[in-house]
C-alpha cells in the first residue's frame, strides 16, 4: 500500500508536464467540470463540494507547483490557473442559472484567494528541498484539507452517506502528500502529529456545537423584502445552514435548513443588485430568531461588515 501511494505521488508531484499550455487547459477543464457540478448535482452530493470548498483546489495548486522548476515559475502558473478557472466557473453558469449575472457576487472572495495563491505557491515550491522544514510548509495545505475533511465528516454523520466520497478523498490527499512529498520517518512523523492535532482541535470545536436537522420557512415582510426567484441568496457559512427562496402557501419565503445550533448571516441581492442581510439563529430548543443586519460596505469588491 505504501509503495502504491508513493508511486502515484511521484507521478502527480513531479512526473507531469505542467507547461503553460497544459496549465491553461487544466484551468479550462476544471472550470467546466465545476460549473457542471454546480448546475447539475445536488448540494448534498460529494461531487458538488468542489463548488463551495477548497480541499480539491488546494490539491490542484500543489500539483501545479510541484511540477515547476523554480519558485517564480510556480507562483506564476498557480496564479494564472486560478485567474482563469475561478471567473470561468461563474461565466459558464450564467446562461443556465436562475440568478444569472448575480452569480458574479461570489467572485470577489475568490479573486482575493487568487491573489494569495502566488506567494503561497512560491513558498510551497520550497517543499522540493525535502527537509523537516518541508513538513512545516506542507502542514498549511494539510490543515486546509483536514479542516474541510472534518467539516464533511460531521455533515456525513447527520446525512449519511452524503459527502462520504469527499471525506475519503481528503484522507487520500493527506496520505499522498505526506508519503509523496516528505522523505524519511522524522518529517512524516511531524506531519502526522500536526495533522492529528489539527483534527482534534477541529473535532472538539464541532462537538461543542449541537447538531440538528431542521428546516424552517422564514416569512418576510413583502413590502420590505419583495423576494422572488430572481434573488440571489448567499449564506455566510453553509456548515451552519443553507438557504434558498421558495414559494409557500403563505407566500414567498426564505427556506433555511440548519445543521447545528448557531447563527448564520444570510445575504440577499435582488435583480437590481440591492443588498439585504439577515442574521438567522437557531437555539438549542430549535427556536428560530431573525434579526435584520446592515448591508456590507464594499472596499475593492470585498465586503467589510459594519
Amino acid at each position: 500500500m505504501k509503495e502504491l501511494i508513493e508511486k502515484i505521488a511521484a507521478k502527480l508531484f513531479g512526473g507531469l508536464n505542467m507547461s503553460w499550455k497544459n496549465v491553461i487547459l487544466f484551468a479550462l477543464g476544471v472550470a467546466l467540470y465545476t460549473a457542471l457540478m454546480a448546475l447539475l448535482v445536488p448540494q448534498s452530493s460529494s461531487f458538488h463540494d468542489i463548488v463551495v470548498t477548497s480541499e480539491l483546489w488546494a490539491m490542484f495548486g500543489i500539483i501545479i507547483f510541484m511540477n515547476c522548476k523554480s519558485p517564480n515559475e510556480a507562483a506564476a502558473k498557480v496564479f494564472v490557473f486560478f485567474l482563469i478557472s475561478q471567473p470561468l466557473i461563474y461565466l459558464f453558469q450564467i446562461p443556465f442559472h436562475k440568478n444569472g449575472a448575480n452569480l458574479l457576487t461570489h467572485y470577489p472572495f475568490w479573486f482575493l484567494i487568487t491573489v494569495l495563491t502566488a506567494p503561497a505557491a512560491w513558498i510551497g515550491w520550497q517543499i522540493h528541498h525535502r527537509s523537516v522544514t518541508s513538513a512545516l510548509i506542507l502542514s498549511l495545505g494539510l490543515i486546509i484539507i483536514i479542516y474541510y475533511g472534518m467539516h464533511y465528516f460531521f455533515c456525513m454523520t447527520v446525512h449519511f452517506p452524503a459527502h462520504l466520497l469527499t471525506v475519503l478523498l481528503c484522507i487520500a490527499e493527506v496520505l499522498l502528500l505526506i508519503y509523496g512529498l516528505l522523505p524519511g520517518w522524522h518529517s512524516r512523523r511531524l506531519a502526522f502529529i500536526l495533522c492529528f492535532l489539527a483534527a482534534v482541535i477541529f473535532g472538539i470545536r464541532r462537538f461543542t456545537v449541537p447538531f440538528v436537522d431542521k428546516t424552517v420557512a422564514v416569512q418576510l415582510d413583502e413590502n420590505k423584502y419583495p423576494l422572488d426567484h430572481t434573488w440571489l441568496v448567499i449564506p455566510r457559512n453553509e456548515s451552519v445552514s443553507t438557504a434558498d427562496f421558495a414559494y409557500t402557501l403563505d407566500g414567498p419565503a426564505l427556506i433555511v435548513h440548519f445543521y447545528n445550533c448557531s447563527n448564520n448571516v444570510i445575504t440577499m441581492f435582488d435583480n437590481e443588485r440591492h443588498e439585504y442581510r439577515l442574521d438567522i439563529h437557531c437555539d438549542k430548543d430549535l427556536n428560530v430568531y431573525v434579526e435584520e443586519r446592515k448591508p456590507y460596505i464594499h472596499i475593492f469588491g470585498q465586503p467589510i461588515q459594519r
